[in-house]
């Protein structure tokens, strides 16, 4: 699901009640599909940064307790794996 108009298909049919993209754009004009286009772009739906938010408040928590190196990354899910370890892990860690 690499096309960002696909993923916008399945948000909008999340926040809509649609069962799937199909059904939901046969039901668009463009001009609307536009509209909602411009509308996310603006106004990113809540669950999308969910995970941003999540990791905010637990790099803060860590910091609180004293983990003073904790890193809002630390805490971030690595969808694409970006941010891979660069070495092993030893037994340790």
């Amino acid at each position: 699901m690499g096309r960002p108009d696909r993923r916008l298909a399945f948000h909008l049919c999340r926040e809509l009640g649609a069962i799937h993209p199909d059904h939901l754009l046969a039901s668009l004009t463009a001009r609307q599909w536009d509209e909602w286009v411009a509308y996310f772009s603006i106004y990113p739906t809540a669950e999308d940064r969910a995970d941003a938010r999540a990791a905010m408040l637990s790099t803060v928590t860590a910091r609180s307790a004293g983990q003073k190196r904790a890193k809002f990354k630390d805490f971030m899910p690595d969808y694409v794996g970006r941010h891979r370890a660069r070495r092993d892990q030893t037994p340790e860690e």
